[in-house]
């Protein structure tokens, strides 16, 4: 085994436990409701009609769109199988999303079986899980597809075979889908753009050169904070020069790599990095080493623990958060109101869309965490019967 590539575990080893470390710190900032019974919701309701095959921020633009709020809902009175569909479990975001989904089904009382691919590059494995889930007629599925179009026979095959399908986090053009709890990815990559084009001009920066590790190309999700950071810097009043971008899984090795690629091409040309919610911590390590720590900022465009204590320590400025575990509290309280019958076909919105807000130190204080993240010591579930 070469030298080299001993010092790059060995590095990677530290990494991970760093981040690990970290991670656990901040989940004791985690204060999830208890029973689950969570506090009503901000959200926009989109309405038909709405463009076909469409993101959720064309829906945002096309559709009705109605302010509200999305309160709890009452148990179910029969245990309806609901399945649960993840790109993957490799990383806290996930987690977090995985702990909102058992502590509905609990509350709720409805069986549930969740299944994770393997990860961005694993469509073939989830088109297969979904498969069995039409095979075993669970009465709905929450699926996080890993395609924004790939994923869109699969949930025509549901729908033909009586079986309901809500999209979540990672948004999807189909128009066979019972609803979808989405944020649009676009306004958290808006979001992220702005803030810290603002922060530039705020410290008297005339012209910022800006660098993106968005994540897995060809995801939904990828493809929206893509657009939205670009039509921010169309915007922005002072210049911006995006100097690369670089697509890769979301898993933390890969990440680490693609950052240490772009500091060292780039160095101390950089001002801001964007990054999804790993790839934006698994820069920060990377860019202390190459000496960057001073003069560049990294932005996120999503949370997780170990971003949380990269604010909080002031290695990560500021990061947009979809709210994933709080889009997994509306989908399973709207499955069980929708199975039981509460909600009548016509009532039916489009799109549900959590209301969000950036993450930086001037709030720190009072974020509530939960809205993404597991509590400490939370290990991954995966069925649950009443």
């Amino acid at each position: 085994m070469k030298k080299s590539f001993i010092i790059k575990l060995t590095i990677l080893a530290v990494v991970c436990f760093f981040f690990t470390s970290l991670g656990f710190a901040a989940e004791k900032l985690v204060k999830p409701p208890e029973g689950g019974n969570f506090e009503a919701i901000r959200v926009d309701y989109v309405y038909p009609p709405v463009k076909a095959l469409a993101s959720c921020k064309e829906e945002l633009d096309s559709g009705k769109v109605v302010s509200g709020v999305f309160e709890k809902s009452d148990p179910a009175t029969k245990p309806w199988r609901i399945g649960v569909l993840f790109p993957h479990l490799k990383d806290p975001f996930w987690l977090g999303c995985n702990y909102a989904v058992f502590e509905q089904a609990e509350r709720l009382g409805v069986e549930t079986t969740l299944l994770a691919a393997k990860g961005y590059n694993d469509l073939v494995g989830q088109l297969a899980q979904m498969d069995d889930m039409i095979s075993g007629k669970y009465d709905l599925i929450l699926l996080a597809p890993i395609s924004y179009k790939g994923n869109d026979e699969s949930v025509a095959n549901a729908k033909k075979a009586g079986i309901p399908v809500i999209n979540v986090i990672n948004d999807q053009q189909s128009d066979d889908l019972l609803t979808k709890v989405d944020v649009s990815f676009w306004q958290l990559g808006y979001a992220a753009a702005k803030w810290a084009i603002d922060d530039a001009m705020k410290n008297g920066l005339k012209e910022i050169n800006v660098v993106l590790l968005p994540g897995p190309a060809g995801a939904g999700w990828v493809m929206g904070e893509v657009e939205g950071t670009q039509a921010a810097i169309k915007d922005s009043p002072i210049p911006v020069n995006v100097l690369a971008i670089k697509y890769g899984d979301s898993g933390k090795d890969t990440q680490f790599k693609l950052a240490e690629d772009i500091f060292t091409t780039f160095g101390d040309k950089i001002d801001y990095l964007f990054g999804c919610s790993v790839c934006s911590w698994s820069a920060a390590l990377p860019m202390k080493e190459a000496g960057l720590a001073d003069r560049l900022k990294i932005v996120g465009y999503d949370i997780t623990p170990d971003t949380v204590q990269g604010i909080k320590m002031g290695d990560i400025a500021a990061a947009a958060n979809c709210h994933g575990a709080d889009q997994y509290r509306i989908a399973m309280n709207f499955a069980v109101d929708y199975l039981e019958g509460r909600v009548k076909p016509d009532e039916v919105p489009h799109t549900i869309v959590p209301k969000y807000k950036i993450l930086e130190s001037a709030n720190f204080k009072e974020y509530p965490f939960h809205v993404s993240l597991a509590p400490k010591g939370f290990r991954p579930k995966f069925n649950y019967k009443p």
